[in-house]
């Protein structure tokens, strides 16, 4: 689901006008992560937006971070870190950078 969350944010990124004001851009990629604890920053939008999710447990960690490394396609979605199986914790804030 996590991996279907991002690239529906990597959709709405991509469709923002270039002059979106950050704070919607905020707004309308939180909106898609319902129930889950996000931060995202858009300082650099419109050519990269970083989605945090916060606070994941080991399993979710486990599988998005095999599942949803790097996603290609009309934009770029990464996972920064978490390389290993052995990164994954009790609770984890996961970043991606995402490429429009």
């Amino acid at each position: 689901m996590l991996k279907t969350d991002l690239q529906a944010a990597g959709a709405t990124i991509r469709d923002l006008g270039w002059n979106e004001p950050l704070n919607r851009v905020q707004k309308s990629v939180a909106a898609l992560f319902l129930g889950n604890s996000i931060d995202v920053d858009a300082s650099r939008f419109p050519a990269r937006v970083v989605v945090t999710l916060r606070a994941l447990d080991r399993n979710t960690c486990l599988n998005i971070s095999t599942g949803a490394r790097r996603i290609e396609g009309k934009v770029v979605i990464e996972l920064r870190g978490f390389a290993s199986p052995n990164d994954c914790r009790e609770r984890n804030d996961m970043a991606w950078l995402i490429l429009p």
